[in-house]
This record gives structure tokens, sequence and C-alpha cells, in this order.
């Protein structure tokens, strides 16, 4: 029996691979029959938006020349500022396969994408074919939300940028914090105080904190709302005798973002104003916080801060299956409501704010996702779907997606 399920487990595995690599392989065939490239060209002109911008990054650290002038007359140039980890397995792979490692990588991410959200849908114990079919889902609701054009609606375009194949965010920063979220999922169903849990916990910080640090410090606030939660708003459960692992979790958080900050004091002061990075003085800080705060009382952000709140308060209160996953999500959002104002107060400098406020709007929607999914569950527990529909819808959505690539 114990072999059974370890045969089982190994096919998920496989299934998704093989499910990633049908979505992936679209795209480059069609590249290579219609058009006779160099492969440095057909990476640039295949990879969405501007995340060709990266490119460079990836050479200069692969090189670990951080300082390359373009004019042989001005040297003695400090370093660039670099997304350390959102571009460094690029980098070593660059090492060692050059140009192709974006094609390799691109194909992991993807791979790594739908796997994580595989396993957040089956921490709701959603059946393994549904979770394939809503992890699909998610990575194709970019291509659907254009396809269908809703990109017109002010609110519906940001989800298309939560999580596409534009390098190197969000196609490697964006699984950071999907693991940040499965790893909370599964922290609060054992034992929180573990040496690992909170080595872990540095690790994923520092690599958000080094690539997209909007992330970073959502999932900060997202974890202290965690443990007050978890333990009642008691100071004295969160701390008593535990010191040692948040001392932990600093210390691994240092170790591996220290490369970065090293960087950061050595950066080229005019790079920096060219990544639009500002002071933030009081009177901006004004300024932003009033904004920001005036986007709180519009009516379309009260209602879905109403909405969320309500159903998640009737999941509590009805105790539906899994509802301890909605409650991660709803501090996510609360977290991503909280962070720009925490990090507005606090923070000498910024750079673009809206990334904050799109973030605001992706945890929304993820919240009142897996809302739906669980009250569904919830109240048509009989209704079932037959598996051999269920394995064409899913290769369906598979192949739809590379006729949405065609089709672009």
């Amino acid at each position: 029996m114990h072999s059974l399920n370890l045969n089982l487990l190994n096919n998920k595995y496989i299934y998704l691979f093989f499910l990633s690599f049908l979505i992936f392989i679209g795209k480059w065939l069609f590249s290579y029959y219609f058009f006779n490239e160099d492969i440095t060209i057909k990476i640039i002109f295949e990879n969405p938006s501007d995340g060709y911008y990266y490119f460079p990054y990836v050479k200069f650290l692969s090189s670990l020349n951080l300082n390359h002038s373009f004019n042989p007359d001005i040297e003695g140039l400090k370093n660039i500022s670099i997304p350390l980890y959102g571009v460094l397995l690029h980098s070593i792979f660059f090492k060692i396969f050059s140009s192709y490692s974006f094609i390799i990588l691109e194909f992991f991410f993807i791979y790594l994408f739908i796997l994580i959200f595989f396993f957040i849908f089956l921490k709701s114990n959603i059946s393994i074919l549904f979770s394939i079919i809503l992890s699909l889902l998610m990575f194709l609701l970019p291509n659907l939300i254009d396809l269908f054009e809703l990109n017109q609606f002010k609110y519906i375009s940001i989800l298309g940028d939560f999580y596409n194949l534009r390098f190197q965010r969000p196609l490697v920063v964006a699984p950071f914090l999907l693991i940040f979220i499965l790893f909370l999922i599964d922290l609060d169903k054992k034992e929180i105080f573990e040496f690992k849990n909170f080595f872990f916990l540095g690790l994923i910080l520092a690599f958000s904190f080094t690539s997209f640090y909007y992330y970073f410090v959502i999932e900060v606030l997202c974890f202290i709302s965690f443990l007050l939660f978890k333990y009642n708003f008691n100071l004295i459960n969160i701390f008593k005798n535990r010191t040692k692992y948040y001392i932990t979790t600093i210390i691994i958080f240092l170790l591996f973002s220290s490369p970065f900050l090293f960087n950061m004091y050595f950066v080229e002061p005019d790079y920096s104003e060219r990544l639009c990075i500002f002071e933030l003085t009081f009177s901006r800080k004004l300024i932003l916080l009033n904004h920001l705060f005036s986007g709180l009382i519009k009516i379309e952000f009260l209602a879905t801060f109403f909405f969320i709140s309500l159903l998640t308060l009737m999941a509590n209160k009805k105790k539906i299956e899994n509802f301890n996953v909605n409650n991660i999500f709803y501090l996510i959002f609360l977290s991503s409501i909280l962070s720009p104002f925490l990090f507005i107060i606090f923070s000498p400098k910024s750079c673009l704010v809206y990334h904050f406020t799109n973030s605001i709007f992706v945890m929304a929607f993820f919240s009142i996702v897996f809302l739906l999914i669980n009250f569904y569950k919830h109240f048509f527990s009989n209704i079932k779907f037959n598996k051999p529909f269920l394995l064409i819808l899913i290769l369906f959505l598979v192949f739809s997606y590379n006729f949405i690539v065609l089709y672009d």
C-alpha cells in the first residue's frame, strides 16, 4: 500500500511536468518554425513586454562585472544595483548554457508556478484533477484576460501582471510569494517553533527582499499577523523562550541578503536615480499617504473589503472545511493593505509605489477565489464530475494556451 501511494505521488509530478512541457513547448516550436533567428535575438523578442531590460543583469552577474562602462572615456564607475535572487539562477545557467539558459529556466518556472498552486489547492482538499485544472487556470489567467479583452477594465488588467513569462518579474519573483503562502498554509497545521521553519522563513524573506521588496514587506507583516492570530495576541506565548527562533530567521535573512546589501552600498548614485529611486521627504510622505488613504475610502475598495471580510467571518463561523486556508489569504490581503502605509512611514526612500496598490487587488482576488471554492465545496459537495471530462478539460486548457500564443 505504501508503494502504491508513493507511485501515485510520483505520477502527480510526472503529469504536471508533462502538462508544463506542453504549455512551454508550443511558443518555441512556433518561433523556430516561423523565424530563422539567432538564439539571442529569439530570446529578446520572445520575452513578453520589456523583460529584456533585465537581460544585461544576468550577463553582468555571471561575469561578476557590476560596474561595466559602455563609454571608454568614463572609468571608475560604482556598481549597478541588481535584483540578486531574481537573476542569480539565470546567471549561473547563463555561464553554462549561454542564451539557451533563458529557455531552460522558462520551462522550470512554468512548472514551478503550476506545481506551487497545485499544492495550495491540494491543501484545500480539492481533488487532484481539479487542483490541476485550477492551477492551469491560474497560469492561463493573463492570456484569458487578453483573449477576451478584459484588460480594458482598470482592475482586471492588474491580474495579468501578477504572473506571466516576463523576465525577471513576475517569472521568477511571483513564485517566491507563492512559496511563502504555501509555507504559511503548511505551517498552520504543524508545530510552528522549529528551527527548520524559521531557517526557511529567513531564506524566502531574503529572496523576496533582494528581488522585489514589495512582497518582502507584505510577507513580514503577514507572518507577524499570523503569529498574533495563532496565539490570540498573547505576546508572552509568542516570545517566551522563543527568541532563538527569531534570531535564526534574522541571521539567515542577513546572511543571504548580505551580497545584495553590500552591493547596494557601492551603487552608482546616477544609476539609482535612473531607476526612479527618490527620497521620501516628510512632504512626500504626506502626499503619498493621503493618496493611499483616499483609495481606501473609495466605494469599490470598501465593497470588496467588506465582501471578503464577511465571507471569511462566515467561513470561520460555520467552520467550513479548510477555513484556515481562507484565513491565511485574508491575512495576506490585510497585510497588502497595511504594507504601503508602513513602508512609506518608515522608509527613507522609495521607488514605484503602485506595485503596493496592485498587490492589494491581487491578494483580494486570491482571497475571493479560495473563499468561493471552499463555499462551493461546502454547499455543493454532492456534485461530481466524471474523470474523462476533467481530463479532456485539462488538455483543452493546455492547447488553448498554445492557440492563444500562436494567435498573438
